[in-house]
């Protein structure tokens, strides 16, 4: 059964993560590998990018007993990654856009200076209009 639904991704796709731990209830990310584990040769895992900063374990490196170091995908930002089994995975409606905090990041840094400007432009429309006033 789970070899059946695991047949249904491939990577690249946008997916939800759900029921990784009491905490975090569902991630989206994009899925970057299918494949079984260094340590786990016989089972499928899926290997997951996730959207939000922090919201994951690694960037797609694992360090398994022993010391060894086996890279099974690479993320963009550090601890964005996790491994998961593909019952945990669902896809993403592919009209959804979902957006990070990275994503509004520079539109929300733009409107704060914006916001600056415009706070500094009435200030001195109204010490004018005040001069303007008392003469």
């Amino acid at each position: 059964e789970e070899k059946l639904h695991a047949a249904k991704f491939g990577v690249g796709d946008r997916v939800w993560v759900h029921k990784l731990s009491e905490g975090q209830t569902f991630n989206a990310g994009t899925l970057r590998y299918i494949g079984n584990l260094l340590t786990d040769p016989r089972q499928n895992w899926f290997g997951v990018e996730l959207d939000c900063n922090d919201a994951g374990k690694h960037d797609g490196e694992l360090t398994h007993q022993g010391g060894i170091k086996k890279r099974y995908f690479k993320t963009l930002r550090p601890k964005t990654g996790i491994l998961c089994r593909p019952k945990n995975v669902i896809h993403v409606a592919k009209h959804f856009k979902f957006l990070s905090v990275d994503d509004i990041k520079e539109p929300l840094e733009t409107a704060n200076k914006n916001a600056e400007k415009l706070e500094v432009a009435y200030t001195e429309n109204s010490k004018l209009r005040k001069k303007a006033d008392d003469e």
